[in-house]
């Protein structure tokens, strides 16, 4: 069967005083990662009677923090490319009879900056930063533990180094038994351990108890110093908003796993990344009714209507592009 391919071109925090924050300089002279990213999926021919298969799968875009030079995509289906309206993620959309079986492969050629601070830019949509999202939820507890850690500390900026520590302090990384990985605030505050999704819904609704807008990023992260890689999974990370300073952005996971990296991640983010989407509970379109995401970076299978699990796999290698 001919393949379709589709071809897209777009041509260290330390402490002032005791209430006092100030972003780290830049880790390095290094100004950019230039990179290939692989994204593939496969599909498997089911057997027996008719099944109608829905797949989604997020595409990255560029921002003022990565530039996407080239996404190339092949597969054996046709597709639609899409965006959800309240995040404007980008995705690729396909229907098709589940018994053809086949494959989708993203290639991503991009350069990733080094981010140093933010960028001064008016809030938009502030109440969308504001409120709870069906697992980052505003709970009494929270807003009085949010309370508690902020407790003589003046100013927003300062306030969300405050929570930051307070979280990076309190909580473990550990993938150990169930309930980690669902960004579930609920469970990251009665068992204070998960992943990073789990670190920064905690981080997010602290913040957002206290009225400081923050927001969720997902994506992949690359090895340092590693010129081709596997991928073994997803990396998220936070953004909360100041008024004159712009988004912020923190990674209180990796600040746990990393220790020496603490002061640097509050402000400051490496490049060793690609960002893919922005948010929670993610609407996307498909045949019947709108699908609802907690979030979005793994592909996406209905069969008949029910979630599928599909083979995925990625791949990083390091460039020499501008």
């Amino acid at each position: 069967m001919k393949t379709i391919k589709t071809v897209f071109t777009i041509c260290a925090v330390a402490l002032i005083t005791m209430n006092s924050y100030a972003i780290s300089p830049k880790k390095s002279n290094v100004e950019s990662n230039n990179f290939e990213f692989t994204y593939k999926v496969k599909i498997p021919q089911l057997e027996g009677q008719s099944n109608t298969m829905e797949l989604w799968i997020p595409i990255p875009q560029s921002d003022n923090y990565q530039k996407i030079n080239d996404v190339s995509i092949e597969t054996d289906y046709k597709y639609s490319i899409k965006k959800d309206k309240q995040f404007n993620n980008k995705y690729l959309y396909l229907k098709s009879d589940a018994k053809k079986g086949g494959y989708v492969n993203l290639t991503v050629k991009a350069s990733r900056f080094e981010r140093n601070g933010g960028k001064a830019t008016k809030l938009k949509n502030a109440e969308m930063y504001l409120g709870e999202s069906s697992k980052v939820l505003i709970t009494d507890e929270i807003r009085k533990e949010a309370q508690d850690v902020i407790k003589g500390v003046n100013g927003k900026f300062n306030q969300a180094k405050a929570i930051y520590d307070h979280i990076v302090s309190c909580v473990k990384y550990d993938k150990s038994g169930e309930g980690w990985g669902n960004g579930d605030v609920i469970f990251v505050c009665d068992e204070r351990r998960g992943n990073c999704t789990d670190f920064h819904s905690l981080f997010i609704a602290m913040c957002r108890s206290i009225d400081i807008p923050a927001r969720f990023a997902m994506g992949f992260p690359f090895p340092e110093n590693v010129k081709e890689s596997k991928v073994k999974g997803y990396h998220c990370w936070a953004e909360f908003y100041i008024d004159g300073k712009g988004w912020i952005p923190v990674d209180a996971s990796e600040a746990c796993k990393h220790p020496h990296k603490k002061e640097y991640l509050f402000g400051n983010l490496d490049y060793d990344r690609i960002q893919f989407t922005m948010g929670r509970d993610i609407e996307v379109k498909g045949s019947k009714n709108i699908q609802t995401l907690n979030f979005f970076i793994y592909p996406y299978c209905l069969v008949n209507g029910k979630e599928y699990k599909v083979e995925k796999s990625f791949n990083y290698k390091k460039t020499n592009q501008q």
